[in-house]
């Protein structure tokens, strides 16, 4: 579905209204329509289309696995001791 508004041309530029200021006596506005045409979506970028790629095939896969406790993976990553003065 296409929309039309009513502007002004006037040295190439489209005044859509009071807002901006008046024209001057030497330039000469021509009223005009403006139709906006439905655009095309963009075709995806080959990397848009292999990123989508791999998060479907991990959908499908069901997702990631189980971690279990993210603080006792943190400690036994960091191979994290005992603070001074605090009991575990």
């Amino acid at each position: 579905m296409t929309t039309t508004y009513l502007a002004t041309l006037c040295d190439g530029v489209l005044d859509w209204g009071d807002d901006g200021p008046p024209a001057t006596p030497k330039h000469v506005p021509v009223k005009v329509q403006v139709t906006m045409l439905p655009q095309a979506k963009p075709e995806p970028s080959a990397s848009s289309r292999a990123a989508l790629a791999i998060l479907e095939a991990l959908a499908a896969s069901g997702g990631l696995p189980e971690f279990g406790d993210p603080v006792a993976w943190q400690i036994e990553t960091r191979k994290d001791r005992p603070l001074p003065g605090r009991d575990e």
